[in-house]
């Protein structure tokens, strides 16, 4: 039988799970942007942002700066709530963008919509996708021990001498 520190999909989920951590400490000190037409892909304040953007070019941005360097506080910045909002059920609010230092991760998802008429953001905390790529990884790896004993025996096998 493989041992399981030789096997590809061993080592696959580390790496990917390993990812997730460093992606989640980045996006404590750091945003960065990509995004392409009306869509932006955010990671920032341990989660995943996915919105529709204010300007609608056919080009890519990538972007990347530093933000808030306050402590951190550890129940309410490193693990929050994953969200959805919709401009059309967003108050309506007079003049410049009302929020600019964001309570919590659903003020930065309001400040992205204010003034738009059409649009959504959605957030996903990063302790939401490793848990989701640690559940992933476990049933490959089930999958791949069940596979693994059910397995032809050698002695079925014509000619394998």
């Amino acid at each position: 039988m493989l041992a399981l520190h030789r096997s590809i999909t061993f080592w696959s989920g580390i790496l990917v799970m390993t990812f997730i951590v460093w992606a989640w400490r980045d996006s404590m000190t750091q945003t960065r942007v990509i995004g392409r037409g009306q869509w932006d892909l955010v990671s920032s304040h341990a989660g995943l942002h996915f919105s529709t953007s204010f300007g609608h070019t056919t080009d890519w941005r990538v972007t990347s700066y530093p933000h808030s360097s306050r402590q951190l506080r550890i129940d309410e910045d490193w693990f929050p709530l994953p969200h959805y909002l919709r401009a059309e059920d967003l108050p309506e609010r007079e003049g410049e963008k009302a929020i600019h230092h964001f309570a919590s991760v659903r003020d930065l998802g309001i400040y992205h919509l204010q003034g738009e008429e059409r649009g959504w953001a959605c957030f996903v905390p990063y302790w939401l996708v490793l848990i989701a790529a640690g559940c992933s990884w476990l049933v490959l790896l089930l999958w791949r021990a069940r596979r693994r004993r059910k397995g032809i025996p050698v002695d079925d096998i014509p000619n394998a001498q």
